[in-house]
């Protein structure tokens, strides 16, 4: 979904929108069954623009220890600021406050709300998600999932590119 910055006026902007995840273009191993559900507003005002809502979705992810399917029920806030090349101060002497670092910049006069979408759930998105905090992941040596059952590796299998220095004692 692309907005038309051109065709905004001073009065704020309502959307309300869903994506699929085809427009989002979801991270590997992540996936949204039911879309994700982006509510908000476009405020344009002074050489900036303010994109500000809230996104919901349910989302798929694989347990970062065992690669099972995990189910995260996502639902937050976001606000992203955006100003247009020429507004930007481009000067490399010039010094970037802590306020610009929230700024994006934009170009053309069209805003593509799926980026916006997909930055806000990468951002937002836990760098590690587990099953259960008790999850035992997956054997180092045969891949099996420690969860169901236990492996047949034993703790005392060599690796085969060291067992003739074994015979060295």
């Amino acid at each position: 979904m692309k907005i038309d910055l051109d065709s905004l006026g001073r009065e704020p902007h309502q959307f309300e929108a869903v994506f699929t995840d085809a427009e989002i273009a979801a991270e590997s191993g992540t996936s949204f069954p039911n879309g994700v559900q982006v509510k908000g507003r476009i405020d344009k005002t002074e050489g900036r623009i303010v994109v500000s809502g809230t996104i919901a979705a349910l989302v798929n992810v694989d347990c970062t220890r065992c690669l099972e399917p995990v189910e995260l029920d996502m639902d937050f806030p976001f606000s992203s600021v955006y100003v247009h090349t020429e507004d930007f101060a481009s000067d490399k002497e010039n010094e970037i406050s802590g306020e610009d670092l929230d700024i994006d910049v934009l170009s053309g006069e069209k805003l593509d709300l799926a980026e916006v979408v997909r930055e806000q759930l990468l951002l937002e998105m836990p760098v590690q998600v587990f099953c259960s905090e008790d999850c035992n992941g997956l054997c180092e040596r045969c891949g099996a999932n420690l969860n169901i059952a236990e492996c047949g590796c034993g703790e005392d299998d060599i690796d085969p590119r060291w067992a003739a220095l074994k015979n060295l004692k």
